[in-house]
């Protein structure tokens, strides 16, 4: 794409060339090491009970990433008026935050799979156990990666971007929202946990609360007293939100999960 300058458009063309191949790939190998999933057209067709319990577990799950990214979208606007560079480091702030959260966003993965696991096997305790230790390894990854994102900001926006005021910018971001990792790195594990005993719909509303009653009236609020500086707040207040609100979720439902392993 960049020997040939191609731009935006060969980004999206290559794009979907490597998830075609990995489709393609994934194909082959179901196919020659006889894996137990295959992909036969002529096998193909709707098991009406699979299909509604997958809607029942899915469709929440959707809908709930529709509206995150839409609030991504509204607060992106927020961010916009205050012009080029602070769109620009928001950016930059934007993809070190994605990367920074990745380990806490595995582990809500992981946990989704064990969680359930666990209580379809009637061990509950095994599944608090479990998320216990993954809030353990989750904050204590983040703890390390927002040390490095508060003292190195300067240093990694310009990885980025090399303008002054895009760094400065960037740097005052990270040096507020570098502590909503170690937040997100509850949040994660506790929402893969939840969903995992089968609650998908409490995520859901949890996504309506946090980005929409809070996080982006703080930001119009925010940064209408401190400019972009309430950026950053912005950002943090969500993850704050959600880590009491789950954090009480799962000790009220606490008792009737146990109950599961009975």
């Amino acid at each position: 794409v960049g020997l040939m300058h191609m731009g935006p458009l060969g980004a999206a063309i290559a794009t979907v060339m490597a998830q075609a191949l990995s489709f393609i790939l994934g194909l082959i190998y179901f196919r020659v090491k006889d894996h137990v999933i295959r992909f036969r057209p002529r096998e193909i067709r709707i098991h009406k009970q699979e299909l509604k319990y997958v809607l029942k577990i899915g469709l929440p799950s959707a809908l709930h990433q529709l509206l995150l990214n839409l609030s991504l979208t509204i607060f992106s606007g927020i961010v916009n008026a205050f012009g080029v560079e602070a769109s620009a480091a928001y950016g930059v702030g934007v993809k070190v935050d994605s990367f920074a959260t990745l380990p806490s966003d595995a582990i809500n993965a992981a946990l989704a799979s064990f969680g359930s696991q666990n209580i379809g096997a009637k061990k509950p305790e095994r599944a608090f156990a479990g998320l216990r230790e993954a809030l353990k390894i989750s904050v204590g990854i983040a703890i390390l990666v927002a040390a490095a994102a508060f003292f190195f900001a300067p240093g990694i926006t310009a990885l980025f971007n090399q303008d002054p005021q895009v760094i400065e910018y960037t740097t005052t971001y990270l040096h507020i929202t570098c502590f909503s990792y170690v937040f997100f790195a509850l949040v994660f594990p506790m929402t893969g946990f939840i969903r995992g005993t089968g609650n998908v719909m409490y995520p859901l509303k949890n996504v309506i609360l946090s980005q929409y009653i809070v996080r982006i009236p703080v930001a119009l609020l925010a940064t209408h007293l401190w400019g972009f500086t309430g950026v950053g707040l912005a950002i943090l207040a969500g993850p704050i939100f959600s880590t009491v609100s789950y954090s009480l979720f799962i000790h009220r439902k606490k008792p009737e999960i146990l109950r599961l392993g009975a």
